[in-house]
Order: structure tokens, then sequence, then C-alpha cells
């Protein structure tokens, strides 16, 4: 038996969901069915009770919950159809939620989500791109800073050095000038 079920969810979306339900009679209680409840027993028991099940189903979860919770409705539903059902003889083998519709509004609001949601996560993988490329030239730059100090100290050791050396030429030719090599030695 298929029907069709217009609801509201819990925040107030209008949902179309298509239901399919298999089910038999029981063997045993076949003339009963057809005594008490007619020959019409889909259309005046089973219809209203997937009606009124699927209303008080859709009403318990919001509309994204309809989706992303979608095995939990289904269970839900099937467990009240069978409550509805079981009195009446009527067991049930399997209930498909076939479809979920909602307002094209409501359709229209989950793709700009969606696109919202997508151009977020593009703008931080692109901040987190940035935040990388300004580490590297950190890095970068402080590797260049270290090798500047290092030359600078390395330019300032030879000119000590050359220093040195040139205070050191000047002691020997102010010696040897003197003729007092005995100071320089010492």
């Amino acid at each position: 038996y298929e029907a069709d079920s217009t609801a509201a969810s819990k925040d107030l979306q209008d949902t179309h969901t298509k239901v399919a339900l298999n089910y038999h009679l029981s063997p045993e209680n076949v003339n009963e069915i057809y005594q008490t409840l007619g020959p019409a027993y889909a259309d005046r028991y089973i219809a209203p009770a997937i009606q009124e099940v699927v209303k008080a189903s859709t009403a318990r979860f919001n509309a994204e919950e309809l989706i992303t919770k979608r095995p939990q409705v289904k269970s839900e539903i099937e467990t009240a159809i069978e409550t509805r059902l079981t009195p009446y003889h009527i067991i049930v083998e399997q209930v498909s939620i076939t479809d979920f519709d909602f307002s094209p509004e409501f359709n229209s609001a989950i793709e700009r989500k969606q696109v919202a949601e997508q151009d977020a996560f593009t703008a931080k993988n692109k901040v987190a791109q940035v935040e990388y490329e300004a580490l590297q030239k950190k890095a970068f730059a402080e590797g260049e800073k270290y090798q500047l100090i290092e030359l600078a100290n390395g330019k300032a050791e030879a000119i000590k050095i050359e220093g040195d050396a040139e205070a050191y030429r000047l002691q020997v030719i102010k010696a040897q000038l003197s003729g007092d090599l005995l100071t320089l030695e010492q």
C-alpha cells in the first residue's frame, strides 16, 4: 500500500512524505477481517493509520533531522503503524519511506546554506594557506637574519684580527726604529 502524507516538521517546515507499506492479513483472521472491517479495509484503516503516524512522527523531528536521521524516522513510523494495525490483524512486514520532499522555499534555503558552508570552508582553507605561507616567509627571514648576523660577526672578527696584526706590525716597526727588539718579545 502506498500513501502520500503532508505534515509539518518540528521546525514547522511543510513536508511531503511518500510511504510504502508491505503487509499481509493474518491468515487465521481473514474471514473476521472481511466481516468486521469490510473489503475496503485498506482505505478505512491502513490509510488513516499511515496519515496519523506520519504526521505525529514528522512533528518530532526538524526538517534537517528528517533527512539525516531517516533510519530512525523510518523505524519510528514502522513501529507506530505496526502498533496501530496489529489489533485489526493486519501484519506489517515492512515500511519504506520512498520520498521526503519539502517546500521550494526550504529547498532553496538548504541550497543557500550548502553554498555558504562551502564558501566558508574555501575561505578557511585560504586563511590556512596564507598562514602557512607567512610561517614559511618568517622562517626564511629568520634564516637570512641568522646568516647576516654570522656574516657580520665573521667580518668583525676578521677586522679585529687585521687590527691586532696591524698593531703588532706597528710595534715591530717601532721597536726596529728604536732598536729595542727585547721589549717587543716580551
